[in-house]
């Protein structure tokens, strides 16, 4: 029987609950520390956003194509080179992106069956701040003669630098 009580004894202290008090000895409630309490007097104000306002060329795709977009600024003052990421909210990916000061080249793939509709682009910049582009581009059903190929067939220069920019060599 001894022999019962001593392995119950020893398996309940291998159990691994150990209780602690975590306020430490004779500490009042006012002395605890919080866990919030990061130490720094006032926060740091996060950056504001830009206000700009973006344009994307082409303004249409089919669904399975892809293409070469074009992110300018139309209005307000961004430097698109300090632009670190592109993201689609819709049935498209981004491949790459190549960022200039005043453009910002987008591989853009639309899927297989992505659903006919607009889609929003997310601009992220290299200080942590983001703009948001509504209705960026739209995907239409394949085949229906709405491909960025189609657009850029009828708006020739349409992609081109703005003019009085240099042309690439």
């Amino acid at each position: 029987m001894n022999r019962i009580i001593a392995i119950t004894i020893s398996l309940a202290g291998l159990s691994g609950c150990i209780i602690y008090d975590n306020d430490g000895h004779e500490r009042t409630r006012a002395e605890t520390p919080s866990v919030d309490d990061t130490g720094v007097d006032s926060p740091i104000e996060d950056p504001a956003l830009p206000s700009v306002t973006l344009s994307f060329l082409p303004p249409q795709s089919e669904q399975g194509e892809s293409f070469i977009g074009r992110l300018t600024v139309e209005e307000g003052d961004l430097s698109l080179g300090d632009v670190s990421d592109v993201i689609v909210y819709g049935d498209a990916a981004v491949d790459a992106i190549i960022s200039r000061s005043n453009e910002v080249l987008i591989s853009v793939t639309t899927a297989d069956d992505a659903t006919p509709g607009v889609v929003d682009l997310l601009v992220e910049l290299n200080d942590g701040t983001a703009t948001w582009l509504d209705d960026a581009f739209t995907i239409f059903p394949q085949g229906s003669g709405n491909s960025a190929n189609a657009w850029g067939s009828e708006n020739p220069g349409g992609l081109d630098s703005a003019a009085g920019e240099e042309e690439c060599p």
